[in-house]
């Protein structure tokens, strides 16, 4: 389950014949292609005014040092998180429940199971994010890109910051069983935020 990042590259252009790759298929085919499966507007206005950020994916490696906690229920069978920088994370028993402070990038998504004080368990997901369709394309087979265009206009990123990459951060999950809902704070040693611009999702799975 685990998805960690070797290394950064640099592409370079090199001249070349596309039939190479398909001999019915030419330069202009493939850019149309991508074009159609996988620019948003957004991603189109970039490549037409020449204004694409270069620089995007190196911000999105950038690591703080932070750990994962449970209130309210007690976690069983498995944490399965991803970061905006690609990589993915499978936290199981022993050491589920008790994470560690890792040196990590910001967060995207966490699926997790817990177990509450009466015994029910529940199946939790969080995207941190406020668009619904990037929910959608997991779990509801809608065809939508894996990310956002721009992870930095997300609450997540801009509270990461706020915290600062030298300060220990605990990134909490507070399960209400009563009204099937998750709370999501950013603790820090003298700090505390809520994250509210996120998806949540609570199933309920024995009744």
């Amino acid at each position: 389950m685990d998805q960690l990042l070797l290394g950064t590259y640099q592409a370079k252009e090199v001249q070349m014949d596309w039939r190479d790759f398909n001999e019915d298929w030419e330069r202009k085919d493939y850019y149309q292609y991508f074009l159609d499966k996988q620019a948003t507007p957004k991603v189109l206005k970039e490549i037409e005014t020449h204004s694409l950020p270069y620089n995007l994916w190196d911000s999105y490696l950038e690591k703080f040092t932070w750990k994962i906690g449970v209130e309210g229920a007690v976690p069983v069978n498995f944490f399965h998180l991803k970061t905006i920088s690609a990589e993915e994370e499978g936290i199981f028993p022993p050491l589920l429940g008790r994470d560690e402070f890792k040196s990590r990038a910001v967060p995207y998504w966490v699926r997790f199971f817990v177990q509450d004080e009466s015994g029910k368990k529940y199946e939790a997901r969080v995207y941190f994010t406020k668009d619904i369709k990037y929910y959608l394309r997991n779990y509801k087979a809608e065809h939508y890109n894996y990310y956002p265009d721009d992870l930095r206009e997300e609450e997540a990123w801009k509270v990461f910051h706020q915290m600062g990459k030298n300060t220990p951060i605990e990134l909490i999950f507070k399960i209400i069983p009563d009204s099937q809902d998750i709370k999501v704070y950013v603790r820090a040693p003298e700090k505390e935020i809520e994250l509210k611009d996120i998806i949540v999702k609570l199933f309920l799975l024995d009744k």
